[in-house]
């Protein structure tokens, strides 16, 4: 386990890694490489309240002695949601409606982890309560979905236990975690997670190798309709959905899709494919040995 580790502010309002994990006691550093000064502020739900100033090409550093959850945020750009738990983007940002923040999972002797079974509930809105459950080795983990809709647990793509359940409106479903990680999920039936995007393609193309994709963009250039990429499905901002378009589906591409992305007919990109690194996420999971 790391004592030492640097989150970057690339320039853009996001932080990179999204989510990290350090020993108790271990530092973290961000540097901002970006040109406007940012924040890292503790969320209220943090053990350990902080409020550190990152200045255009400086550095700044936090000590986390005491184990734990700790999900911050930059409050010059995004804003914390009491309703549901969520950071928001503030609308006057540049990246709006993204929002910036970030997860640091603080590793220790204290650290309150569920052994044998554990809860994560799916309330009558798209979330999960809660956001981060941590958990040891063997544990069963069951998610009960409150809601009217249907749901899906989808794991990210790049982490090395890939598993989708499927949770029906008033059910429940279990998985059994018995390899050590951390598994950052989300629902794909509502993969932008942005409850204010509302946005239906005319054709949806599910890509199962580059020459579908070529094809795919052939038929959206001839008969003239606006292109979009799915990758994750975790940008916050929903750049993968149009309306009366084509959305282009790389979810069962897999591997290295992080770089994909699709113009229409006068050159411009209109969608790009989310990045599972820096991204946000609906939920993780962090299971100890």
């Amino acid at each position: 386990m790391p004592t030492h580790a640097t989150i970057n502010i690339p320039k853009a309002d996001r932080f990179e890694p999204f989510l990290l994990e350090i020993a108790a006691g271990g530092t973290v550093t961000w540097t901002n490489q970006d040109a406007d000064g940012h924040t890292i502020v503790s969320m209220p739900t943090d053990p350990v309240d902080f409020k550190l100033l990152a200045m255009s090409g400086k550095s700044v550093s936090e000590t986390f002695t005491q184990p734990g959850v700790y999900g911050y945020y930059c409050d010059a750009h995004s804003d914390y949601d009491r309703a549901t738990g969520l950071i928001k983007a503030k609308k006057e940002a540049d990246a709006y409606p993204i929002s910036m923040y970030g997860i640091i999972l603080v590793v220790g002797d204290s650290l309150p982890v569920s052994t044998g079974k554990a809860k994560i509930v799916m309330p009558d809105a798209d979330r999960f309560l809660p956001l981060a459950t941590a958990v040891k080795k063997g544990t069963q983990v069951t998610w009960t979905n409150l809601d009217s809709d249907g749901h899906t647990v989808l794991t990210d793509p790049g982490v090395t236990v890939q598993f989708k359940l499927v949770v029906p409106a008033d059910g429940q479903v279990s998985y059994t975690f018995d390899k050590p990680g951390i598994y950052p999920y989300f629902c794909d039936a509502h993969a932008q997670w942005n409850g204010d995007i509302k946005r239906h393609p005319a054709l949806i193309a599910r890509c199962a190798s580059a020459g579908d994709v070529a094809t795919a963009l052939r038929f959206a250039r001839r008969n003239g309709l606006e292109i979009t990429v799915r990758g994750g499905g975790h940008n916050f901002a929903g750049y993968a959905i149009c309306d009366d378009g084509l959305m282009i589906d790389l979810g069962t591409l897999g591997g290295n899709w992080s770089k994909a992305f699709a113009s229409n007919a006068s050159g411009q990109v209109v969608g790009t494919s989310e990045m599972p690194e820096g991204g946000t996420y609906h939920a993780f999971l962090w299971t100890a040995a």
